[in-house]
C-alpha cells in the first residue's frame, strides 16, 4: 500500500470521525474544508460550504466581537475563544473555538465544539440568581449561610457585624449570642443546637442590640442543605426585621386585651349573634340578666331569651335588621320585654351595631334592664297626673269656699235675726249642710296637698294598736286584722285624726277586696327605714321624697289584686271598683300623705292581694307648724272697712255681716277697683278685707298698690287655702290677718276686729 495513500485515508477518518467541528480557511476566508460534524452545526452540506464565505455566518448584530475573538483565536500564543455563528435556518450557534497557529500553504485550521446547551443553562443560572437577589431584595430580608456547626460564613458575619456593632473576633463562633436580649439567648442556642442535631428546618424568633442601641425583633429561618450524595453540607437562610410588626401585634394585643376587659366588666349586657340570631358570643353581664349559664347561652336561639309568646314576632323582626343592617344607638326607642330563665319577664332597652365579619354579617347587640327607669318613669308620671288633678281638687275647693262663705254667711246673718222657732231650725240645718260641705273642701284640700293639721308628735304603732278595735268593728268577721309593729320606731310629726283617717281608709280598703264570705288576712305593719336618693326616686317619682330617715306603714291583703290598668286609677277622685262610690277615699289618702311630706306607693297583681307601703318622716325632719287662734272678744266695732272680692255673693255677704256689727262698709269687685277707692279715701279707710285670688289684678299686686298709697295700710287676706301657705307667700309684707273660707260672720268680726288692734 502507497504510505503516503495510507496517511491521508488515516487523516480523513479521523477529521470525519471526531465530535467537534473541524474546517479548513483559505487566506481569503474560504471553507476549503469541513467536517461532517460542522455541517451539521450549521445545517449545511459539505458542497454548500465549500468556497463559501466564513463571515458570511456571522451574525450581524455580533461582527464586532466576532472580529475581536477571530484576532485572538489566529495570535499566537493559541487561545479558546467564543462566539456563535448563524445556521442556515437562521439558527444562534454558540461555539467554543480553538486553532492552530501554524499556516500550511496559506490555509488555517480550526475546531470548534457546541455550547449551546451550557450557554443556555449559564443564561438561565445567572437569570436564576438574578431573580433569587431580586426577591430577597425585595422581601426585605437578609440571606445568610452557615457551616454543618452553625457559624455563619464570612459574608453573615460581615452583615452581623454591620448592624450589631460587634468586630469579626467578637462574633466568632457562638460568640454573636452576646448581641441577643440576654432573656432570649438560652432559647435561641437551644433552637439552634436542636435543629442542628435533627438537621431539620430552624425558626426561631429573638432580639438583637443594635449599633446605635436598642433592640430589634428578628426572626430567622434555616434550612439544611445536602450534597448530592446526600452528606449534609449547610445552612442557608433568611433574617427579617419583624419590629414593627411586633409592635403592631403588642398594640392588637393590648387593644383586644382592653376590648376583652370592657367587654366583660360592661354593665350593659352585650351578645353577638349571626343572621340565623344563634348567639355566638356574650359577656358576664347577660348572664347575669338573664339568668342561663354561658354554655347554655352559646350556639341557642336569641328568641330564648323573650316571652314565649312573642319569639315569632321577635325572630321576624331580627330578620328585618339584618335585611336593613343600621346602627340603633342606646336611646334611640328600641325596646323589648326580656325573660329571665326563672321565668319572671322585664323590660330592656337595646342597641345595635353590626360588623361584616369574614363569615358573614353579625349582630353586636347591647343590653340594659331598664326596669328601675320604667318604674320611676311610671312613678313620675303617676305624680304629675296626682299634682294635675290636685291642682284641679284645689281649684274646686277655692271656688266651693268662696260660695259655702255666701251660704253659711246668710245663714249666720238669718240665725241672729227675729225668726220664728220652725225657721231657726231650717237655718241651722243650713249651717249644719254648710258645715258638712267644709268638711268636704278639706278633704279637696287634702288631696291637693293644701290642708293645714294639728300637728304633734304621734308613735305611728301606738295609733295603730289604738284604733285596731274600730278596725275591726268596721271589717267583715271572715277578714282577720294581724298587726306586726315595731314599738320601737321613731314617732312622726302628724294629725293623729288625719292619720288615723289613713289607717281606717287602707285597712278597710284591703279587707273589701276580699270576696264576700272568704276568710283572708289584712296584715299592718309598721317599722322604720333609711331612704336614699335612687330609692326614693325608682319607688316614689323623682323629687317626691327627700332623702333620710323615714317610718313606714305597710297594709298588705290577700284580697283579689289589681291589675295595671286599675293601679294606676285608684287615686282619681271618686274612682271606685264597688258597687258605688265612697267619696274621695284613697284619693284624701294619697293628698293626707302628701301633707305630711311623706310618700305612698302600691304594689298588686292579680290574684296575688295588694300592699300599700306609706313612709312618714321619722320626727325631727319637719317643722312644727302652728295654728293661729282667733280672738273670741266682743266683736262690735267702727270705722270704714273696704271688702274686696270677686264673688258678689261674698260681697255681698260681707257688707251684712259688718254692717251688722257697726262697721262702714265699702266693696269691689276687684283688686284695681280697691285700689281706685283706696286713693280715693286713703285716711278713712280703717282696714281692708282683700280676697287673694282675684282676675283682672290679683291679690299680690292689689297690696302692694295699696302700700305704696299708705305703707301702713292694714289687711286681712281671705283665701280658701290654709294660712300657713298664704303666709309664707306674703312674708314681711306686715299682714293684719287671715281669714279662710269659708267663714261665719262671728268669724269674720272676729278677724275684723283683731286687725284693727
Amino acid at each position: 500500500m502507497d504510505p503516503l495513500g495510507a496517511s491521508e485515508d488515516r487523516y480523513r477518518a479521523l477529521f470525519e470521525a471526531t465530535h467537534d467541528g473541524i474546517l479548513i480557511v483559505d487566506g481569503d476566508g474560504r471553507f476549503v474544508d469541513v467536517n461532517e460534524c460542522f455541517c451539521r452545526l450549521l445545517g449545511a452540506s459539505r458542497e454548500r460550504l465549500i468556497g463559501t464565505q466564513f463571515l458570511d455566518f456571522i451574525p450581524p448584530d455580533r461582527w464586532s466581537e466576532t472580529l475581536d475573538a477571530l484576532t485572538r483565536l489566529k495570535s499566537p500564543p493559541s487561545t479558546t475563544v467564543e462566539f456563535p455563528l448563524r445556521a442556515v435556518d437562521g439558527r444562534l450557534v454558540d461555539l467554543e473555538w480553538s486553532s492552530s497557529s501554524r499556516y500550511l500553504n496559506g490555509l488555517h485550521f480550526c475546531s470548534c465544539r457546541d455550547i449551546t446547551e451550557r450557554k443556555k443553562a449559564e443564561r438561565e443560572l445567572l437569570q436564576s440568581e438574578s431573580r433569587y437577589r431580586a426577591l430577597v431584595e425585595a422581601s426585605g430580608q437578609i440571606v445568610w449561610t452557615a457551616d454543618s456547626s452553625g457559624r455563619r460564613d464570612e459574608t453573615s458575619r460581615a452583615w452581623w457585624n454591620e448592624i450589631t456593632g460587634q468586630s469579626h473576633a467578637e462574633s466568632e463562633g457562638w460568640n454573636w449570642l452576646d448581641a441577643v436580649h440576654p432573656d432570649d439567648r438560652d432559647r435561641v442556642k437551644r433552637s439552634w443546637m436542636d435543629a442542628i442535631e435533627a438537621k431539620s428546618i430552624l425558626k426561631s424568633e429573638y432580639r438583637v442590640r443594635m449599633r446605635q442601641g436598642g433592640y430589634r425583633h428578628l426572626m430567622v429561618r434555616g434550612i439544611p442543605v445536602a450534597n448530592a450524595d446526600g452528606s449534609f453540607r449547610e445552612w442557608v437562610g433568611t433574617f427579617t426585621d419583624v419590629t414593627e410588626q411586633k409592635v403592631a401585634e403588642n398594640a392588637i394585643a393590648v387593644s383586644a386585651a382592653k376590648l376583652r376587659a370592657y367587654f366583660e366588666t360592661a354593665s350593659q349586657g352585650i351578645f353577638r349573634v349571626d343572621e340565623q340570631g344563634h348567639i355566638e358570643e356574650l359577656n358576664a353581664r347577660l348572664v347575669e340578666l338573664c339568668g342561663y349559664s354561658r354554655e347554655e347561652l352559646i350556639g341557642s336561639d336569641v328568641t330564648n331569651l323573650v316571652p314565649e309568646e312573642l319569639r315569632k314576632m321577635y325572630a321576624r323582626h331580627i330578620a328585618g335588621l339584618f335585611r336593613a343592617p343600621k346602627p340603633r344607638p342606646m336611646g334611640t326607642g328600641l325596646e323589648l320585654t326580656a325573660r329571665h330563665k326563672d321565668g319572671h319577664e322585664f323590660p330592656v332597652e337595646m342597641g345595635l351595631s353590626f360588623v361584616e365579619e369574614p363569615e358573614g354579617l353579625r349582630a353586636l347587640a347591647f343590653v340594659s334592664d331598664i326596669t328601675e327607669r320604667k318604674r320611676s318613669e311610671a312613678a313620675l308620671l303617676e305624680s304629675q297626673k296626682l299634682e294635675s288633678l290636685g291642682v284641679l281638687a284645689g281649684g274646686i275647693a277655692h271656688d266651693f269656699n268662696n260660695l259655702l262663705v255666701g251660704i253659711m254667711g246668710n245663714a249666720s246673718l238669718l240665725q241672729i235675726a227675729p225668726l220664728a222657732e220652725v225657721y231657726r231650725e231650717t237655718v241651722s240645718e243650713i249651717l249644719k249642710a254648710s258645715q258638712r260641705a267644709a268638711d268636704l273642701t278639706r278633704q279637696l284640700l287634702a288631696y291637693a296637698g293644701k290642708a293645714r293639721f294639728d300637728m304633734r308628735p304621734v308613735n305611728l304603732s301606738a295609733l295603730v294598736k289604738e284604733i285596731s278595735v274600730l278596725v275591726h268593728a268596721s271589717i267583715p268577721k271572715t277578714v282577720y286584722v294581724r298587726l306586726d309593729l315595731d314599738e320601737n320606731a321613731s314617732s312622726i310629726h302628724a294629725d293623729a285624726g288625719q292619720i288615723q283617717q289613713v289607717i281606717m281608709n287602707l285597712v278597710i280598703n284591703g279587707a273589701e277586696s276580699i270576696p264576700q264570705n272568704t276568710p283572708g288576712v289584712v296584715v299592718v305593719r309598721t317599722g322604720e327605714q333609711e331612704i336614699d336618693e335612687q330609692y326614693a326616686r325608682a319607688n316614689f317619682g323623682a323629687g317626691q321624697l327627700e332623702p333620710g330617715r323615714y317610718v313606714s306603714l305597710e297594709i298588705q291583703d290577700t284580697g283579689t289584686g289589681m291589675d295595671e290598668a286599675t293601679r294606676m286609677r285608684i287615686f282619681d277622685p271618686f274612682f271606685t271598683t264597688k258597687f258605688m262610690g265612697r267619696g274621695l277615699g284613697l284619693s284624701a289618702v294619697l293628698g293626707i300623705v302628701r301633707a305630711h311630706q311623706g310618700g305612698l306607693r302600691v304594689e298588686s297583681r292579680p290574684g296575688e292581694g295588694s300592699t300599700f307601703h306609706v313612709v312618714f318622716p321619722a320626727l325631727g325632719a319637719v317643722d312644727r307648724v302652728t295654728e293661729l287662734a282667733d280672738h273670741e272678744d266682743d266683736l262690735s266695732g267702727s270705722g270704714l272697712i273696704l271688702v274686696v272680692d270677686d264673688e258678689p255673693t261674698i260681697r255681698r255677704t260681707a257688707k251684712m255681716a259688718l254692717e251688722r256689727y257697726g262697721y262702714e262698709v265699702l266693696v269691689a269687685r276687684d283688686g284695681q277697683m280697691a285700689v281706685d277707692l283706696f286713693a280715693e279715701r286713703p285716711d278713712e279707710i280703717r282696714l281692708v278685707v282683700m280676697d287673694l285670688t282675684m282676675p283682672e289684678m290679683g291679690g299680690e299686686e292689689a297690696l302692694r298698690r295699696l302700700q305704696e298709697i299708705r305703707p301702713d295700710v292694714r289687711v286681712i287676706l281671705s283665701s280658701g287655702y290654709h294660712e300657713t301657705d298664704v303666709i309664707q307667700q306674703f312674708a314681711g309684707q306686715r299682714l293684719a290677718g287671715f281669714i279662710q273660707k269659708p267663714y261665719t260672720i262671728r268669724a269674720l268680726a272676729g278677724k275684723v276686729k283683731a286687725g284693727m288692734r
